[in-house]
């Protein structure tokens, strides 16, 4: 079962990634992975992309590779 995907305005999303930045860059070094960036996505695509909310995307290294999370997929709950 998908959960929903969290959308909040752009100020509110900059504002919880800062002030959980430490406890995301724990978790991650905690499954070998590093913070490579945080992209604040316009909507999504099954939203209305000019609707003024934005989702948060983490970029992250493993390896060599570099994938994108939603922080409720690691387990981080910073958007409650």
């Amino acid at each position: 079962m998908l959960k929903p995907v969290v959308l909040l305005p752009k100020n509110e999303a900059l504002a919880r990634i800062e002030a959980n930045r430490r406890l995301i860059e724990e978790r991650l070094r905690g499954i070998g992975a590093m913070l490579v960036r945080v992209s604040i996505e316009n909507g999504i695509d099954y939203y209305d992309p000019d609707s003024g909310y934005y989702s948060i995307i983490l970029i992250v290294r493993i390896g060599n590779k570099l994938r994108s999370y939603k922080p409720e997929e690691l387990g981080l709950n910073i958007l409650d």
